[in-house]
């Protein structure tokens, strides 16, 4: 469960980096303006990226994880996007 975690964080950290170079090429994705893409590049690249990588590095440090644990994984995995 940890690699696919930092997979979800590696795959969204990748999308902020191209909505932002979209937004500074001009491309106003899905009509939004321009402050709504800046915020939403920074949120997928830094929140995209922390998050997940700091949930993989917490399941690694517990020793046996429980049901609970590995749930709040898969939420934190789908709950950036």
């Amino acid at each position: 469960m940890d690699g696919t975690l930092v997979t979800v964080g590696v795959v969204q950290w990748t999308v902020g980096a191209a909505w932002h170079w979209a937004d500074r090429a001009g491309v106003d994705a899905f009509g939004f303006g321009w402050l709504v893409g800046r915020l939403t590049a920074a949120h997928f690249h830094v929140a995209g990226l922390v998050l997940p990588v700091l949930t993989a590095c917490l399941l690694r440090s517990v020793e046996k994880p429980s049901t609970l644990d590995r749930g709040a994984a898969a939420v934190v995995a789908g709950g950036v996007a």
